[in-house]
């Protein structure tokens, strides 16, 4: 079952000349990056937030990646607190479906302290929010195979929420990018 062919989910984050000239800190974090493919799209695509994007992901994947210009590569476990204080988003595209609720809230709450306060921090959870009936074949197939492999599984809305609340976060927006398989960017911020 091959992967439909739809739109990026950067594509509906706020990124730009205004943001990089504004924000003084890092602009995205990219948790669980792999070797920096989606950050290298970034930075191609707006050049201006050059030097204001990290990717983060275990040793062993990033002392394989290849350097990116404009884009710092750090070895973290994101079961760790969070070192990458007050970005403007924290991305995790494609992690949390790989983890059962308690890991997933474990995650999420390691970001919470990094986080800036009144809505300066956003984190970006880019991953499948399933119907909660009569889903497409390919996220429902998606959501077994993570079951199989995993224990773990893609979540619905409701879901996703109870998740956030545990982890002293609060959906504030939920964007569709991709409607056949249900991708999606949730924009979180803490709760206080």
């Amino acid at each position: 079952m091959g992967v439909p062919k739809e739109s990026n989910g950067l594509d509906v984050v706020p990124l730009g000349d205004s943001l990089a000239a504004t924000h003084t800190g890092p602009i995205l974090v990219d948790i669980g990056g792999n070797t920096g493919q989606q950050a290298a799209r970034l930075v191609a695509k707006h050049p201006e937030l050059a030097g204001k994007v990290v990717v983060q992901d275990r040793d062993e994947t990033i002392s394989r990646a290849p350097a990116v210009k404009g884009v710092q590569l750090m070895a973290h476990d994101f079961f760790q607190p969070q070192p990458v204080k007050g970005a403007k988003y924290y991305y995790l595209r494609a992690i949390l479906h790989n983890w059962g609720d308690d890991e997933a809230v474990r995650i999420l709450s390691s970001i919470v302290p990094a986080l800036a306060a009144g809505g300066g921090s956003q984190v970006l959870i880019d991953e499948v929010v399933l119907p909660e009936e009569k889903s497409h074949v390919w996220p429902a197939g998606l959501d077994l195979q993570m079951l199989a492999l995993f224990g773990a599984g893609e979540r619905t809305a409701p879901q996703w929420d109870a998740l956030l609340d545990r982890a002293g976060l609060r959906a504030v927006r939920v964007q569709t990018y991709a409607p056949v398989y249900r991708g999606c960017v949730i924009f979180a911020e803490r709760k206080d």
